[in-house]
């Protein structure tokens, strides 16, 4: 049942799938820390059968409640409204839907997080427009983008992860505590069903969080929308998940379809 929208501005995590918080965690503790309230949405089942969806969501919950998330904040709309993973550029107007419906019953919100317009995985680059174009919707002046992985400048097979796109403009550092940094470490290992993504991982993401020591995020532009990710093949191409053609054909029928 919907709820009554509240008082106080909240911050909006839209996500497309369990895990895909890795790359935040340090936003999530800091405005967690603070009191205000967030509310973490994920747009994608996360699995091919239900028992896969059951416990990816299991694993994101007990892995944000360890950063201080409670589970009523944790909200899996994909999971309710079967939207693949993997086929979320198929479903964009459902999901706008569903996002709109979502910030009248729980919000307001004044910040988005999301994954950042990268090439990386297709329901990534999905949630990202929806977020964009749900804070133009919705008033929300703050959209923060976060790097998750990318195959920009890289040869196939290889992957950047946690590297943001120079072409999604200037970078906003996060400098995260000794201890924090062992903590998301240690959350990294916390997907066992994830297990075969998280070996071509976490290789990449220790020393970014060990030795980097930082989070990055950008602030999101509208324009990028109408542009490539990035020059060369996507990684989503070159792993033959999607092609770009077929992905921004999806998004423009998408995009002639609503006003925002």
């Amino acid at each position: 049942m919907p709820t009554s929208p509240r008082s106080e501005p909240a911050t909006l995590f839209l996500l497309a799938h369990p895990d895909d918080e890795f790359g935040c965690f340090e936003s999530i503790r800091r405005i967690v820390g603070t009191g205000r309230r967030v509310a973490i949405v994920y747009l994608t089942d996360g699995g091919s059968d239900p028992a896969m969806v059951s416990r990816r969501m299991t694993e994101s919950r007990q892995v944000l409640a360890r950063l201080g998330v409670c589970a009523d904040d944790l909200h899996f709309i994909g999971a309710l409204a079967r939207f693949p993973d993997g086929g979320l550029h198929r479903h964009l107007k459902a999901a706008w839907l569903a996002c709109q419906s979502f910030c009248d019953a729980h919000g307001p919100f004044d910040a988005i997080y999301v994954p950042a317009w990268e090439g990386g995985h297709p329901d990534h680059d999905a949630t990202h427009a929806l977020a964009v174009l749900l804070a133009r919707k919705q008033g929300i002046p703050d959209v923060f983008q976060f790097s998750l992985y990318n195959a920009n400048a890289v040869p196939k097979p290889f992957f950047r992860v946690l590297s943001p796109l120079a072409e999604n403009g200037e970078r906003i550092r996060l400098p995260i505590p000794w201890r924090a940094r062992f903590h998301y470490l240690r959350l990294c290992l916390s997907y066992p069903s994830q297990w075969k993504t998280w070996v071509g991982l976490l290789p990449f993401v220790a020393p970014k969080l060990l030795i980097g020591g930082n989070y990055c995020l950008q602030r999101t532009n509208m324009a990028r929308l109408e542009q490539r990710p990035h020059g060369g093949a996507l990684l989503y191409e070159s792993r033959g998940w999607l092609t770009w053609p077929a992905f921004e054909s999806e998004l423009r029928h998408f995009l002639d379809s609503v006003s925002v």
